[in-house]
């Protein structure tokens, strides 16, 4: 039931739906499918989009390329669109942002189409950048040679993503200098609403040191 519904929905049929029963008869049993596809949608002129005051509409578009005007409407193409308007926020640092969506079903085309006009708007939220990084309980290991590595700067904008790659990158250097314990967590701190303290909490645990090599079963 649900991929053939799936699949027509793919094709346009937005509100497409597929039931099953099942029978007997003389000893087998039938399955009988019953499927009322509806109407094609398609997409009624351009997708409407609001709230975009800090990125322009032509940075946004490519994520709209599945939504013009006239192509057939599916749900997926829509859901896409939002979590690639999303993402460029979020790396820009707008990490509060809100993307929603509304599919707005108008009258049927003179062909007997259905017609939709989706909307998007924006909840942009504040700018968040990147205040002071910090590190705790890094005894072995400097500062210095643990922020080396790190994509994240004070003053760029806040991107999650790059700070939990930031966080794999200080456990690594850890784990390569025999600390095979060592854990890393990241402690964010907001200030004035804008800016966001990163300090990595680090627990180092023993070091291992390598003390004999020992080569056996060598016989010939």
């Amino acid at each position: 039931e649900r991929r053939i519904a799936s699949y027509l929905q793919q094709q346009g049929y937005w509100k497409a739906v597929a039931t099953s029963a099942r029978r007997e008869v003389q000893g087998n049993i039938e399955i009988v499918f019953t499927v009322r596809q509806g109407l094609q949608y398609r997409i009624d002129g351009d997708v409407a989009l609001s709230g975009n005051s800090s990125v322009p509409i032509d940075e946004l578009r490519p994520a709209l390329q599945n939504l013009e005007g006239g192509e057939v409407f599916t749900v997926a193409n829509l859901e896409g669109a939002l979590s690639s308007i999303r993402g460029i926020y979020l790396r820009r640092g707008f990490a509060q942002v809100k993307v929603e969506s509304a599919v707005n079903e108008s009258n049927p085309s003179p062909e007997g189409e259905g017609r939709v006009k989706p909307t998007i708007v924006i909840t942009e939220g504040p700018l968040i950048t990147v205040g002071a990084i910090t590190f705790s309980g890094n005894a072995d290991l400097s500062t210095d040679v643990l922020s080396a590595r790190l994509g994240s700067r004070p003053g760029v904008p806040y991107y999650e993503p790059q700070v939990i790659q930031d966080r794999e990158t200080v456990l690594t250097q850890y784990l390569n200098q025999g600390f095979a314990t060592a854990s890393v967590e990241v402690v964010p701190t907001m200030v004035d609403g804008s800016r966001l303290n990163i300090d990595f909490k680090v627990t180092e645990g023993p070091q291992s040191i390598i003390d004999h090599v020992l080569i056996v079963g060598n016989v010939k």
